[in-house]
């Protein structure tokens, strides 16, 4: 028998399946909509670093692990946040001059 949960949390596919449950239940629950519901350890670096920043923590099982873990994505989200921004000035420029083409950088 398979089991739903990998070395790092749930497999993706139940992840997914758990945080679509979530949300329904909290738009139903609030009665809001469009409420987004992610699990932050694991999203890429620039969205754990956001939602760090502006999110609105619901659960924290562990304070203390929390804590680090904030810490220490928001170390790498700042040491990592300008060499994005680079790649995406550096991809968006390369549009407005060549455009949407088949051919490779």
């Amino acid at each position: 028998m398979k089991k739903n949960v990998g070395p790092n949390g749930p497999r993706p596919y139940k992840q997914m399946q758990l945080e679509f449950r979530v949300q329904a239940a909290l738009e139903d629950a609030c009665n809001l909509a469009a409420i987004d519901v992610r699990t932050i350890n694991q999203a890429p670096l620039l969205v754990q670093g956001r939602i760090a920043q502006e999110g609105i923590r619901l659960y924290e099982r562990d304070k203390a692990r929390r804590v680090a873990f904030e810490v220490l994505t928001l170390q790498k989200y700042f040491d990592y946040r300008p060499t994005a921004e680079r790649m995406q000035k550096a991809f968006l420029d390369h549009l407005r001059q060549k455009g949407l083409t088949r051919d490779r950088f």
